[in-house]
């Protein structure tokens, strides 16, 4: 019985990580996150190697874009994947200036005292 419920779990668990779900339509096998679009919808601001992650946390940023936050830093844009990220920069005692968050439906950059 033991065994049973522990192959259950695993089974379970999976279907959850791939996001296949047995009432998914045929096309749709795999869910993609809110937050997530293709990296070629994404509007990266920041230059260097690795401009593609976020530099407080290193997650990827077209993965997390609709929540993704910019800020100027010492002259440098720096790209966040959350608001999260952003504030703990703050608090580190990053200047931050011209802070810019998404704007989900345009997928744009927009000032943050417009987004509501």
């Amino acid at each position: 019985m033991l065994f049973r419920k522990s192959v259950f779990m695993l089974v379970a668990v999976l279907f959850t990580l791939t996001g296949l779900h047995a009432d998914a339509p045929a096309g749709m096998k795999k869910h993609m996150m809110f937050q997530s679009v293709p990296a070629q919808k994404a509007t990266i601001l920041q230059k260097g190697e690795a401009k593609m992650f976020c530099p407080k946390c290193g997650m990827t940023l077209p993965m997390f874009y609709k929540t993704n936050h910019a800020a100027d830093v010492n002259g440098v844009t720096k790209q966040y994947c959350s608001i999260h990220c952003l504030v703990e920069d703050k608090e580190s005692g990053a200047p931050l200036k011209n802070i810019r968050v998404v704007d989900v439906e345009t997928l744009q950059f927009i000032p943050v005292e417009k987004a509501w």
